[in-house]
């Protein structure tokens, strides 16, 4: 049997639905062996129907192999008879179908491109938001190119590279220089840094480089980079910092410079402050840090991070380090990063360590405490220091030991601090090593008593006073005229030094009181007995060992230009500070 065309019956079925000829005679022409046109269906729209031909209701005939095949009003029984007898016959019609269906989805999307809808419209008119991630993603391209390129910043306010983002992206606007130098850049440094740190921390060995150049500006700069070989065997190097250096280029400053820039980037050593900071930047460390202390009954205590400008915080990161050593090498280990657990031997000498600087962290507390005097306690505790440092046999006790002998080698003979340590009842002349320098700032403050003008007046007053008494006497009785102008005489021979020695001797002889006990309290009760030497002594306790109370104050001072109060004049923090220091 002939089949009829796919393509006449195509045509057929689009001129049918326009109505634009007359059917019978396109299906007369597309199959002229069939003579009877009557035959063939003329309102099938299926491609199926090329095979087919309607021999009875609700029944068609193959045009393949003759055989009747139902149709219940559909082509489903005669799509199933095509695919099982004739697979070729099948695959063909289903070709053309898929076809068809394309290409009236493109013709529908045809028409409606270009359309947008009333929100894409406005969206279009209006840049991005703020938060928007295209803009985000601009932006940190932007700062990246001027990165890559060390194009300068100003180039967002040209005009020409101003017009050329606008065609590109119509709805992004440049941020401004500003923006960029304050936000952007120093926003993608610290998150490079970090990137960085991390992998300077898993690694055992680099190498650095370093120049010293002059700018165009004739500004010296010192830059490091950084050379390092990866896991994975591949070379990699990085500016670590890049520093402007104004002062004298000798070996001295140079070094203390490259040792700043080592220890920012935790490479002068593997180190307890390189774990800390570990632990400080990862919250998934931390985190696991808390599970294990939990699992080994440790106090659950966090690592704590030393400050450059206060030395008794590395004290502190050291014994909090040992309390934690357990806990921290099995959460190192856990976590795939033993690379920077510290060896054992070497952790036997931060134990080593903690043990020498207890005795030093002790002072610095009770030297740094507001409400106590702090200088008549230098000369004992330096003392007691230097003889606690010489009984250990470590090498850090040794230098120690080396500094501060040279530091107070003639302490005992310095005026101001001798001088608050013999007049503090808790210590007097029992504080001294050496018995000469005590008699020595005792005969000092004999004469610092003897030269006040109110002694002065009390003895040129008593002169007076014994003549007068004297004069009175005699008249009264002349049988005592004698004596009592020997008694004068000798009243009037007094010198204020005398006084002042006696006081003095007085005082010293007078019981300690105890260590603990407050001093001003004690001359507070005893002042009436000992005149003169209360002035010398208010001189010289006043004196503070420390500048703990001045960094407080500064600390303040912080706080107070803030932010928020930026625009405050200096007669004004002048009076917040003074009014804050008082007591309420």
């Amino acid at each position: 049997m002939q089949s009829v065309n796919s393509e006449y019956y195509i045509a057929y079925c689009r001129a049918r639905d326009s109505n634009s000829f007359n059917s019978s005679c396109v299906m007369a022409s597309s199959n002229p062996a069939n003579p009877n046109p009557a035959t063939k269906p003329t309102n099938k729209r299926s491609l199926i129907w090329t095979h087919f031909r309607e021999c009875a209701e609700k029944q068609a005939s193959c045009d393949l192999c003759g055989m009747k095949v139902p149709t219940a009003g559909n082509t489903t029984n005669m799509t199933k008879h095509l695919n099982k007898y004739h697979p070729n016959e099948y695959k063909e019609i289903h070709e053309q179908q898929t076809a068809a269906k394309k290409s009236v989805e493109d013709a529908k999307k045809q028409k409606t491109k270009g359309l947008q809808t009333l929100e894409q419209s406005i969206e279009r008119t209006q840049g991005y938001a703020k938060e928007s991630s295209r803009r985000i993603n601009i932006d940190k391209a932007l700062v990246n190119m001027l990165v890559t390129d060390l194009q300068p910043a100003k180039i967002v306010e040209d005009e020409g590279f101003k017009r050329f983002i606008s065609v590109l992206d119509p709805r992004y606007s440049l941020p401004s220089r500003r923006t960029i130098m304050r936000q952007s850049l120093p926003e993608l440094y610290e998150t490079k840094k970090r990137d960085l740190l991390e992998a300077l921390g898993r690694i055992d060995y680099c190498s650095l480089t370093t120049d010293l150049w002059t700018s165009r500006a004739n500004m010296g700069y010192i830059t490091v980079t950084c050379h390092f070989i990866t896991s994975d065997w591949s070379l990699k190097s990085a500016v670590l910092s890049t520093k402007h250096v104004d002062e004298s280029h000798t070996a001295i400053n140079l070094a203390a410079i490259l040792k700043a820039i080592t220890d920012e980037w935790n490479i002068t050593d593997k180190s307890v402050k390189n774990i800390v900071s570990y632990f400080h930047r990862s919250t998934k460390a931390s985190d696991k840090l808390k599970v294990i202390q939990a699992r080994l009954n440790l106090p659950e205590h966090k690592l704590i991070q030393h400050v450059d400008t206060r030395w008794n915080s590395v004290f502190y990161m050291l014994r909090r380090y040992l309390e934690q050593d357990e806990a921290i090498r099995t959460t190192l280990c856990l976590l795939d990063r033993s690379d920077l657990l510290i060896a054992s031997d070497k952790t036997a000498i931060l134990k080593e360590a903690v043990d020498t600087l207890q005795p030093f962290e002790a002072v610095t507390t009770e030297m740094s405490s507001e409400k106590y005097l702090s200088a008549s306690k230098i000369i004992p505790l330096a003392k007691s220091l230097m003889m606690i440092s010489s009984q250990k046999t470590s090498e850090l006790a040794a230098k120690l030991l080396h500094h501060m002998r040279g530091r107070f080698f003639n302490v005992e003979n310095n005026p101001i601090l001798a001088s608050a340590t013999l007049l503090d009842p808790r210590f007097k002349k029992f504080a001294f090593s050496d018995q000469s320098a005590a008699d020595k700032i005792a005969r000092t403050v004999v004469a610092q008593c003897a030269s006040q003008p109110s002694l002065e007046r009390i003895s040129s007053g008593a002169e007076t006073s014994a003549s007068n008494e004297v004069s009175a006497s005699s008249e009264l009785n002349p049988l005592w005229q004698f004596f009592d102008q020997r008694v004068a005489e000798v009243r009037a021979t007094r010198q204020p030094a005398t006084d002042a020695f006696t006081e003095l001797q007085q005082y010293l002889r007078m019981p300690l009181i105890a260590r603990q006990d407050d001093p001003l309290e004690w001359w507070r009760n005893n002042e009436a007995a000992f005149p003169n030497v209360k002035q010398i002594a208010t001189k010289y306790l006043v004196v503070l060992a420390t500048s703990v109370p001045s960094e407080r104050l500064f600390s303040k001072a912080g706080e107070l230009i803030s932010a928020r109060r930026s625009t405050l004049k200096p007669k004004n923090v002048d009076m917040f500070l003074f009014l804050n220091s008082l007591d309420n």
